[in-house]
């Protein structure tokens, strides 16, 4: 099992249904890498977005250490959604299948792409988080 670490307060998800839910969804999208995945879960008050997958560390070139990101105000529902989008998101990182290099620039399964802003909800990297999020739920 992955090393994970939630914070922050939450009245709508327990800390055990957040790491059920996390063990679940991780194992499926990682498989047996994800014993190897540290994961820190802050519950906040995000004011505009659901949640957000962040690196934490890279070792030996492989990102192993994560930060999850999660509205606070959400229901319960809506929580366990983000969780798995973002987890999908984790998978991709810690993969290899995605990376921001900045400026507008992603580099995914291995082309670099340029894409603006304005066209985030067709990213292929959003494309397939939201795609799995359902199928998690």
């Amino acid at each position: 099992m992955a090393y994970l670490r939630i914070r922050g307060y939450n009245e709508n998800l327990t800390k055990w249904e957040t790491e059920r839910v996390i063990d679940l969804f991780g194992k499926h999208l990682l498989g047996k890498m994800y014993k190897h995945i540290d994961i820190d879960v802050d519950f906040l008050r995000l004011h505009g977005m659901w949640g957000r997958c962040g690196i934490i560390d890279i070792h030996r070139g492989k990102c192993r250490d994560f930060v999850l990101e999660i509205n606070s105000r959400l229901c319960k529902r809506n929580q366990i959604k983000t969780i798995a989008h973002e987890l999908v998101h984790l998978k991709q990182f810690a993969r290899g299948e995605f990376m921001d290099l900045g400026y507008n620039e992603y580099k995914w399964k291995g082309s670099i792409m340029r894409l603006p802003d304005s066209q985030y909800l067709e990213f292929p990297w959003e494309v397939e988080a939201y795609g799995m999020e359902n199928k998690l739920y």
